[in-house]
């Protein structure tokens, strides 16, 4: 299931084939055409081949044009590989597969090309496919509202035009959107399995992925020899009962930080805090400036309480983010906004490449028929301190009933409601914090499956399987004997989220610096090395500088920052912020070389000043609000 975060999408990452047009097939469909890699691949050791699926966009309309579908064939050098490919299925609906695989395939996917060959595509509507079903008119139209007052029934208003254009656009360009769901992808997949020659393969799903995955299993059964379905997303199941899915996610957090001494000790009450922040931002909402990590465009974002819901509903899908969720939730409650500024910066990047239409025509023809808005209604009227999300979600509430009652309308197959039942050997996985596809949704799936074999994971959201040692282990062990349940009693043993606190044990103390002419706080058993700058003892892991650069300018600060610290990546503002003493200062951050950095830089009457911190990325958080803020509140000149 795709994120349903702030963005459904990203300015940056439109990428619309304008010149698109149905190509009347001239030769036999489907086939395959080996093409160079449409994204950038890296030298990391596994070799990838590219090719274009070519298949008809309606197969029931034998007129119909053809479109084509990108794939990657990842290569394992394993010279006793397994005949039996992994391919994987992307979530979504409308999800970006192949865009940063030539990246990090090896970091997400490299244990699972030791033994065979990893496929990876980008499914009709989406990535490099053609034609891509993104509605830019949609996500152009979120940043001209971030700041804008306007009341939930005219945001809505504005939300179903946009679609209504990009629908518009897309059917004048020749796109047949009732061509667009999970049973036309199923047959592209078994297309691909036949083209490539392939007699068996392995199907591995995340999310909708998994939806995917159990429409091929009872659409194409044969030539699949095991299935790995992760946070699974079935068709019995409704999306739009989102509401009691998420306040079950939220429960499991706030159960788990009251059963934690360190996080109930910083975060009593955390449920009640939670509530009352959302209730507070919603009659009073507040200004936040963030800036995009890729694009250095800076936004004033009117923060309310569904937006706070938003952000950390968002959060609980990756294992990472989790621990971070309770101080995001009181801090706002204290009026800081630091660290939800951050993370809603970086979330703009993260939703970079969805094919929102895509995932309309999808749930239009799978969702939409089987329930109503008044069930809807109904279910997230239990739960008011959710509805705000999701009635402004565009694919659960009133939005999602008035765009599907234009966007497309392809006959109603019962079937699309009914669950999957197979004798495939499946593993089934599911993600304690998961608040979109839920362990029961998953529980329920393995019913139906005389080989399925179901587990939990403790501590991890959303893609349990990439989530840890143990899953991944568990999955590995099964692709290899999928006839037998896979060893998990490394689960009992599978850490729980370590909750960033800020770290009461650091007192800071104030600092006089006459070489460099600065003081300030710092932590008082960091060692001074002179010049405003002091290192945690046992290591310089973590480090914090005050100083004063001089007649430069900002752009050349960096330069010296990167250069000095060996840093390679493009560093962005994330934000502003104005110290007690009136200073204006730039916010910066990255991470890079297993260290995460801050930086503050200021200009004033002629000088640049800068203090900035660094420490592992585990402790940012902790590290960021105890020393790095106050730090920067209370940097002087003398």
């Amino acid at each position: 299931m795709h994120r349903m975060s702030w963005f459904a999408a990203l300015l940056g990452g439109i990428s619309l084939v304008f010149s698109w047009m149905p190509v009347r097939a001239q030769q036999a469909v489907p086939r395959w055409e080996a093409t160079e890699c449409d994204f950038e691949v890296f030298d990391w050791g596994t070799p990838v081949e590219c090719g274009d699926l070519i298949v008809m966009e309606d197969r029931a309309d034998p007129t119909s044009g053809t479109i084509s579908l990108a794939v990657a064939i990842f290569r394992s050098q394993n010279p006793d590989k397994a005949p039996d490919p992994v391919v994987y299925l992307e979530g979504g609906p409308g999800g970006n597969a192949l865009e940063s695989m030539g990246a990090y395939f090896d970091m997400i996917f490299g244990a699972f090309v030791e033994d065979r060959d990893f496929i990876i595509f980008d499914q009709r509507g989406t990535g490099y496919s053609k034609p891509q079903l993104t509605c830019p008119e949609y996500t152009s139209l979120l940043y001209d509202i971030l700041d804008d007052p306007l009341t939930p029934a005219q945001r809505r208003d504005r939300v179903v035009q946009a679609f209504q254009t990009c629908h518009d656009r897309l059917v004048s360009r020749g796109v047949n959107l009732d061509a667009y769901n999970s049973a036309a992808s199923a047959a592209d997949l078994n297309d691909l399995r036949q083209v490539l020659g392939i007699p068996q393969w392995n199907l591995y799903g995340i999310s909708y992925g998994t939806r995917l995955g159990l429409t091929v299993m009872r659409d194409y059964p044969d030539g699949i020899r095991s299935v790995i379905l992760d946070s699974v997303y079935p068709p019995q199941s409704n999306l739009l009962q989102t509401a009691p899915n998420a306040q079950r996610a939220f429960d499991e957090l706030f159960n788990a930080c009251a059963q934690d001494a360190v996080c109930n000790a910083s975060y009593p009450s955390l449920g009640l805090i939670f509530t009352n922040t959302v209730q507070m931002l919603n009659l009073s909402p507040a200004q936040v400036t963030i800036t995009h990590p890729k694009f250095d465009r800076r936004y004033e974002v009117q923060v309310n309480g569904d937006l706070l819901v938003r952000i950390a509903f968002s959060m609980l899908y990756a294992e990472w983010r989790i621990p971070e969720v309770p101080q995001v939730i009181v801090e706002v409650f204290q009026g800081n906004y630091t660290l939800l500024g951050r993370v809603l910066a970086s979330l703009l990047y993260d939703e970079e490449g969805f094919s929102t239409g895509m995932m309309m025509s999808v749930q239009c023809a799978e969702e939409a028929p089987f329930t109503t808005l008044e069930e809807y209604q109904a279910s997230a009227a239990t739960f008011p301190d959710l509805r705000g999300f999701m009635d402004d979600a565009p694919n659960l509430g009133e939005i999602f009933f008035r765009t599907c009652d234009f966007w497309s309308a392809p006959p109603v197959n019962p079937v699309e409601n009914l669950p999957v039942a197979s004798a495939i050997p499946t593993l089934v996985m599911a993600g304690q914090f998961d608040p979109i596809t839920p362990p029961s949704w998953a529980a329920d799936t393995a019913r139906y499956l005389t080989r399925g074999y179901y587990y939990e994971y403790p501590g991890v959201g959303h893609g349990a399987s990439l989530s840890g040692e143990c899953p991944q282990t568990m999955a590995l062990a099964f692709l290899n004997n999928p006839l037998v349940a896979p060893d998990s009693s490394c689960i009992p043993d599978m850490p729980r989220p370590i909750f960033t606190v800020v770290d009461k044990s650091i007192t800071l103390v104030p600092f006089s610096d006459d070489y460099m002419g600065v003081s300030g706080l710092r932590p008082e058993a960091w060692e001074d090395y002179g010049g405003g700058v002091f290192v945690r003892p046992g290591g310089e892991d973590a480090a914090l500088y005050n100083l004063i650069i001089g007649e430069v300018s900002t752009t050349r600060v960096m330069r010296l920052i990167t250069e000095q610290f060996g840093i390679s990546t493009t560093i962005q503002p994330v934000s502003t912020r104005t110290t007690p003493n009136g200073m204006l200062w730039s916010l910066y951050e990255t991470e890079y070389n297993s260290l995460s950095y801050d930086f503050a830089i200021s200009e004033a009457q002629g000088m640049t000043y800068l203090v900035m911190i660094h420490y592992p990325p585990n402790e940012r958080s902790a590290l960021y609000s105890s020393v790095f803020i106050p730090a920067l509140e209370a940097f002087s000149v003398q």
